[in-house]
């Protein structure tokens, strides 16, 4: 009974697929765009059947395959979400860490498959979710929708931890490029060699708040805090904090295309934006470098959890 249900259901879903009624969700071809303008991996991982779900992607999302790098179906494993493999497969094809990826969900089934294979997970609301048994409480925050410029996403909850993940080395040529410029100025300044060790992205929402904490305990690592946003309201906060050795406490405000440069054994921290922000982000990229004798023993750290 249950899988002649199941062919019914997917008799009818290709039917509207192929009427046009089913509409991509607000905000999904804008992040896909962005993910891939920046050459970040993306997976397709779901528990609907080939046949049903390639009529979606030839009639909706037929401009964006290129930019997706697998797909991983109901077929392709034996246990399907809530079980994790489904997306243990899509890291095992990616050869990622989980600690640099991210699931997006949109069902409580989903966000326990990404947790439990060890991943990050944001939820944003089906378009049919009219009361909180829709919400998962397992997710790391979770939102209306993703969002667009004439329709921002709103928080349902999620104001925790900020966003933070380190980037792989070696893996994305915009990130080496400009780690590659900021260690030129560096080196300059400090007048002696050095080799990149680390890159960290952070992001930070109204109230978001962290502590200070090092970035490393070692002398003779260095720490170029990049403020990447385009475009900052200096009325939105933000500044970043460092604290050296005396016990003094040095700030700097937060202007696109600028930074601060500091040891990366010194605390610190990111204030985060006011309510001012809105819905917006506030992100840095922090890189770190080292003297090459060190080197070794540095990378050796990297590997770390969120905050």
């Amino acid at each position: 009974m249950s899988f002649k249900i199941q062919e019914r259901k997917r008799f009818h879903y290709k039917n509207l697929i192929h009427s046009g009624k089913i509409n991509v969700r607000e905000g999904v071809l804008r992040l896909i765009n962005e993910l891939s303008s920046f050459k970040i991996e993306q997976f397709i991982v779901t528990t609907s059947g080939r046949d049903s779900l390639e009529p979606f992607l030839k009639t909706s999302l037929s401009s964006h395959l290129n930019c997706f790098s697998g797909i991983v179906t109901y077929e392709d494993v034996s246990k399907h979400k809530p079980s994790p493999d489904a997306y243990k497969l899509a890291l095992q094809l990616s050869k990622k860490s989980e600690v640099n990826c991210i699931a997006i969900e949109d069902s409580i089934i989903g966000v326990e498959a990404a947790k439990a294979a060890n991943l990050n997970c944001l939820m944003t609301l089906p378009p049919w979710s009219s009361s909180n048994k829709y919400i998962s409480k397992k997710a790391n925050a979770c939102v209306t929708s993703l969002g667009n410029m004439n329709k921002p996403s709103k928080i349902i909850y999620g104001k925790g931890d900020p966003i933070s993940w380190q980037h792989p080395l070696r893996t994305d040529l915009i990130f080496e490029k400009c780690a590659t410029t900021v260690k030129l100025k560096m080196m300059k300044h400090l007048r002696r060699p050095l080799k990149l060790c680390k890159i960290h992205v952070n992001g930070q929402t109204a109230g978001q708040d962290t502590v200070f904490h090092r970035d490393f305990q070692e002398d003779d690592v260095w720490t170029f805090i990049y403020f990447n946003q385009h475009y900052w309201n200096i009325e939105w906060g933000g500044e970043f904090v460092a604290q050296s050795p005396d016990g003094v406490y040095h700030y700097t405000p937060y202007i696109p295309n600028t930074g601060a440069f500091i040891p990366s054994n010194w605390e610190h921290k990111g204030h985060p934006p006011n309510d001012l922000i809105g819905n917006d982000i506030r992100t840095t990229i922090a890189f770190s470098f080292c003297d090459p004798k060190i080197h070794s023993h540095i990378i050796s750290q990297t590997t770390r959890k969120w905050y």
